[in-house]
């Protein structure tokens, strides 16, 4: 069941080899998109080769689609790609990704998914690391006279850190453990993306 309130619903496809862990693919965003047909389907790629994918997320009904920059060789040719199938684009970076390595694609992109953790590995969260390239990509679209993506955050976000992420210039927060283990989910979204005494830059 998707919770409450949620307009977006995060889907991150995991293939077993660009990280450790196996998830799902493009039937069950099928099975979500029929299921809840106006609620945005976000759909990160941790897969090798994304190009392979694509097509198939955009028929599942895939609204954004994003994708690491290391999983392919290709990767402009692959945010093009996604550009031109009518999906909004999306870069995912690692804790050890750079923010530089999107210069090339931001004025093509509609969100940069900053990782807490490596994907499939969990463990130890990034927080200062993500903070700072939260503010990176602020100063990056600015220097290049570019709209600012989306800036979403993935992997152990709680209300513990969505304050300082939502302060540095986040405007999406994807949570998990912290909202489906919540006895009222409604209020552990809205205590996630509304913590006191915060100014956003959203």
């Amino acid at each position: 069941m998707i919770v409450p309130h949620v307009s977006w619903f995060h889907c991150s496809v995991q293939d077993g080899v660009f990280v450790p862990k196996v998830s799902f693919g493009s039937v069950v965003i099928s099975a979500l998109r029929k299921r809840y047909p106006e609620t945005v389907l976000d759909v990160k790629l941790s897969c090798v080769n994304p190009e392979n994918r694509v097509d198939e997320m955009v028929k599942a009904g895939a609204d954004i689609i994003s994708i690491h920059p290391e999983s392919t060789c290709q990767f402009p040719a692959v945010i093009n790609k996604i550009v031109s199938s009518n999906i909004a684009a999306g870069v995912v970076l690692n804790p050890g990704t750079p923010v530089s390595l999107i210069e090339a694609v931001i004025a093509d992109i509609d969100i940069v998914v900053v990782m807490l953790v490596n994907p499939g590995w969990g463990g130890k969260k990034y927080l200062s690391l993500a903070i700072s390239k939260i503010k990176q990509i602020h100063e990056l679209a600015e220097t290049l006279k570019v709209p600012v993506p989306h800036i979403s955050v993935d992997g152990g976000v709680s209300t513990s850190n969505s304050a300082s992420l939502l302060e540095a210039g986040a405007n999406v927060l994807v949570a998990g453990g912290s909202v489906f283990s919540a006895e009222d989910k409604g209020q552990a979204i809205a205590a996630l993306l509304h913590p006191p005494n915060v100014t956003a830059a959203q």
